[in-house]
């Protein structure tokens, strides 16, 4: 049978990571009775003062408070239980989470989360569910720290966290495809290798997948995943992505809120799979919903802008410098006449290069009168600049 001291511990650390709302209970005078030991009795009021240290920092949410705090009933837990105990692997995961939670903290957070797994793995085993929520979090700490050299760690953990939380006696699908859809947008940001690109790329067809039976094609978390995975075949500049981008951009515009970045981005994907004619429909669409929200069309900046061949000369050289067009944008979105206005220095090519990669600039038309007209003397400053 458990101790009172189990007792409160339990319900105080099986919290969801973040909320430290601890229960406070006088431990009474049946657990003093179980154990004589005077420095004992004292870890364990010293230990109560440390969880109500740990509720009042997270209530204020005075994180440079809350880790002292947390560190402190991490050292008296670890004292009066069994390292392998549940409560210590779960106040370890807590304190991981405040480290974190700090800032300032990522490399130690990750290294005590590391530990709070494999306590976790010898409590409850390596394919419980219990480990899903202290995954989850290891997993953001290692998408957070941004090494490369860790992202395929990171794509694993998140997989592994989800195909735990399959098995827990409380599964709800919906909650999963979200959680799905979480760590395929956290991880499209920094995927590097094909393989990551790829675990990546299943994630979010999971979530798809899922919203689509559960939700229909119309709802917003489709569209948005719908979007998202566009926008991550987007991510590798090639004509066959460009194109695969198109098919998911397509599913965003069934939703009315997430339908004008639809748009947007197909105007990207299709210049850069060389079928700009069909970006003419999502150009005009656009201006026609940024018109509804009093959007000053053709005047702002470009929807699509490529990239421009750095002058090879200026290049070697290391000088870096600017180019100011100016041009015409038409009915469709599209630029024409356009003319160099400026370039410094001169005699670098910069001119000419702005000149090159301004043809395929792309403008929301102007509307006026309920029509789409021609506006001329838009300007664009290109600059070129060397990485450090």
């Amino acid at each position: 049978m458990l101790t009172i001291l189990e007792k409160i511990i339990k319900n105080c650390m099986l919290m969801k990571p973040i909320c430290f709302f601890f229960a406070l209970v006088i431990v009474s005078l049946n657990l003093h009775s179980e154990s004589k030991d005077a420095s004992r009795s004292e870890k364990i009021n010293q230990l109560k003062t440390s969880m109500e240290c740990v509720n009042a920092a997270s209530s204020a949410e005075d994180w440079a408070k809350l880790v002292p705090c947390s560190k402190k009933a991490l050292e008296l837990l670890e004292n009066l239980f069994d390292p392998n105990h549940p409560n210590v692997a779960a106040m370890t995961h807590q304190y991981g989470i405040a480290l974190n939670t700090h800032g300032g903290y990522q490399a130690e957070s990750e290294q005590v989360l590391k530990s709070a797994i494999k306590k976790y793995e010898k409590i409850y085993g390596k394919n419980s569910p219990e480990l899903s929520d202290v995954l989850f979090d290891y997993a953001e700490i290692l998408s957070k720290r941004g090494r490369h050299k860790q992202h395929g760690t990171t794509v694993k953990t998140y997989v592994r966290a989800l195909d735990l939380l399959k098995a827990k006696n409380n599964f709800d699908i919906l909650n999963y495809a979200d959680l799905t859809a979480d760590a395929f947008e956290t991880l499209s940001k920094i995927v590097v290798t094909s393989y990551t690109f790829d675990e990546t790329k299943n994630l979010g067809l999971n979530a798809l997948k899922i919203y689509q039976e559960q939700l229909g094609e119309t709802h917003y978390k489709t569209a948005k995943i719908a979007l998202n995975i566009g926008k991550h075949f987007l991510r590798i500049d090639n004509n066959t992505q460009s194109k695969k981008a198109i098919e998911f951009l397509k599913m965003s515009l069934q939703n009315k809120r997430i339908a004008p970045y639809g748009h947007g981005f197909l105007i990207e994907a299709y210049e850069r799979s060389d079928q700009s004619e069909l970006s003419i429909p999502h150009l005009q669409k656009l201006a026609t919903l940024r018109q509804g929200e009093s959007y000053q069309t053709a005047t702002l900046e470009p929807v699509y802008r490529p990239k421009a061949i750095y002058p090879r000369l200026a290049f070697r050289k290391g000088i870096e410098g600017s180019a100011t067009i100016v041009f015409t944008v038409d009915q469709t979105g599209q630029v024409k006449n356009i003319e160099v206005l400026e370039e410094r220095p001169v005699a670098y090519g910069f001119g000419l290069a702005a000149l090159n990669a301004a043809k395929k600039l792309k403008y929301l038309p102007a509307i006026r009168d309920g029509k789409f007209v021609e506006t001329s003397g838009i300007t664009y400053v290109w600059r070129f600049w060397i990485s450090k």
